[in-house]
């Protein structure tokens, strides 16, 4: 089995980046033959990528598949990374945690609402926009999740990264 484990920003309670990301793989990929497994595991912030509850997840998730293949998938919000150093600085740390562990990374510029809702959300509206975006048919912008720049604001690299470890639908 091969099995995509999703950290994500968000906490358990809110899971809004998962409906997003759900949306999405639902939305290009051939999940016909159940052969894949989407788990998250939730950062409660970004700032808590390399927590230790959140590497104990992971790791419980990757030895339930031991006979499988694991693919962990790091998702960050870069902010106003090309405005704002400190973000740039924290962008620059998170890809190199990714790095140094080969992990895949995805990034939203600013965030996965800003790419795909075209504005940010507040933080207490979050939940009720993921479900909004779940629930109701719309067009996904499949231009904005190929980007390669992480620095162009409304871009994503989410489709490039999953196009490698998923098949497309016919």
């Amino acid at each position: 089995m091969k099995q995509l484990i999703f950290v994500v920003e968000t906490d358990s309670r809110n899971q809004s980046d998962d409906r997003y990301v759900k949306k999405l793989i639902n939305s290009r990929y051939d999940l016909s033959l159940n052969d894949i497994k989407t788990q998250y595991v939730h950062m409660g912030g970004k700032n808590n990528y390399n927590d230790d509850a959140v590497i104990c997840k992971i790791d419980k998730y990757v030895d339930e598949n031991e006979d499988g293949e694991n693919y962990i998938i790091y998702c960050f919000d870069t902010d106003e990374i090309a405005s704002q150093y400190k973000y740039k600085e924290e962008f620059i740390k998170e890809k190199k945690y990714c790095d140094d562990h080969n992990y895949y990374i995805v990034w939203f510029n600013y965030d996965v609402e800003y790419v795909l809702l075209g504005k940010r959300v507040e933080s207490n509206k979050k939940k009720q926009e993921s479900i909004k975006y779940y629930n109701h048919e719309q067009e996904i912008p499949v231009k904005k999740l190929l980007g390669k720049n992480e620095e162009i604001k409304g871009y994503s690299n989410l489709f490039l990264v999953l196009d490698e470890l998923l098949p497309l639908k016919k």
